[in-house]
């Protein structure tokens, strides 16, 4: 018996390199789900491998950058999320 899908848009995760989040984010994947997280920041120094070789996140993960104190850095991130 295949999964429900209750959405087809992307869900959105901030936080996206946090312990809970990396599982939520793990078990939206393996569910089917397309993920877009929100990380800190996307420099040459962070390194989220454990986030990117999950099974199905070259397909379906997206990580976008987004800083809680910075006014309006989420809206792109959550922009035609469910």
């Amino acid at each position: 018996m295949g999964v429900l899908m209750i959405t087809d848009k992307p869900i959105c995760v901030t936080g996206a390199s946090g312990f809970i989040a990396s599982y939520v984010i793990c078990e939206l994947l393996d569910n089917g789900y397309t993920v877009r997280g929100t990380v800190r920041g996307l420099t040459e120094g962070n390194n989220y491998e454990y986030l990117t070789s999950l099974p199905g996140a070259a397909e379906q993960l997206e990580l976008m950058q987004a800083e809680l104190l910075t006014e309006g850095s989420y809206d792109e991130a959550i922009a035609g999320c469910e």
